[in-house]
């Protein structure tokens, strides 16, 4: 084989090599954005599911605080001991602050899930140059 001929099939070769790298780096590149958007949705997804843990806890609190106010507040009408009356009365006072605190509470969640949605639709605009964290704005939601 002449030595052009070896020449033009070596930078064939060569040429099918430099199309190789960039088509490989180009994939690399499409990987990396695509594991990036996939870790940044898992993390949305785990502070999503943190919430809903906190809010569905906090529902059952209230409900149980609502039962035993219920309770309490039928037992106040029949009692007739005045002493044992303004004991249930305080006892009730302390219950339905504790009510207004968990309710509080599930605002406080409720905003940040709010945020953590707006973050994440957010996010998938920006795409994945945004430094915010979701799983901090699901701990935030936590500390109340």
């Amino acid at each position: 084989m002449p030595t052009s001929g070896k020449n033009a099939i070596d930078s064939v070769a060569k040429a099918r090599q430099a199309i190789k790298a960039v088509q490989g780096a180009s994939q690399r590149e499409e990987w990396e954005k695509e594991s990036a958007t996939a870790m940044r949705n898992a993390y949305f997804t785990a502070g999503d599911l943190a919430l809903k843990i906190i809010m569905t806890h906090l529902e059952r609190e209230v409900d149980n605080q609502n039962k035993e106010l219920g309770h309490a507040e039928d037992t106040l009408f029949g009692e007739n001991d005045s002493n044992h009356r303004e004991q249930l009365e305080l006892g009730i006072k302390a219950m339905k602050d504790h009510r207004d605190e968990l309710e509080h509470s599930m605002e406080a969640v409720e905003r940040n899930e709010d945020a953590l949605d707006t973050e994440h639709n957010m996010s998938d605009i920006a795409g994945s140059d945004n430094d915010s964290d979701p799983v901090e704005l699901a701990y935030d939601a936590a500390i109340i």
